[in-house]
């Protein structure tokens, strides 16, 4: 004999819902405090659940409706602790933090780009003015591209 409790955790429903089918007649009634068989249920369950798939017990458009919306409820749920494992694993991390480590790495190159044409001319006095002009040319074009950086959209 079992609880009520117990036959939802076998059954993989909630207690409230174990009590509405025992008042729909689906379930078979208690027989005292813990009374019911957990067989009885069972099979009571999986014939209702197969009159259900073969269209000889109708369900109420509400319950199939509330049915649906717990179901869409329980994939969100699933879906938002899957990223808060996830972000906890640091498997993912937030758009706005990557934003953040994006601007630091350029803003720490920009500088560094800038001062190249410079450290080249002192370090090698020999490089002519067409040298240092082609240098600053693809500076500019490297500071257009990190400039231009954004994260895709999905």
């Amino acid at each position: 004999m079992a609880t009520q409790q117990q036959i939802a955790n076998h059954l993989d429903l909630s207690d409230r819902r174990i009590r509405e089918l025992i008042k729909e007649g689906i379930l078979p009634a208690s027989k005292g405090k813990g009374g019911l068989n957990i067989d009885a249920c069972r099979m009571s369950y999986i014939r209702h659940l197969r009159g259900i798939a073969s269209g000889q017990v109708q369900i109420d458009e509400d319950d199939l409706e509330l049915n649906q919306e717990r179901a869409k409820l329980a994939v969100q749920q699933e879906r938002k602790l899957k990223r808060e494992n996830d972000l906890a694993e640091q498997i993912i991390a937030p758009v706005s933090l990557l934003t953040k480590a994006l601007e630091q790495v350029a803003a720490q190159m920009i500088p560094i780009l800038d001062a190249l044409p410079l450290r080249m001319k002192r370090n090698n006095p020999s490089l002519t003015g067409h040298d240092i002009t082609l240098v600053k040319k693809s500076v500019a074009e490297c500071r257009n591209i990190i400039a231009d950086i954004k994260l895709p959209e999905e």
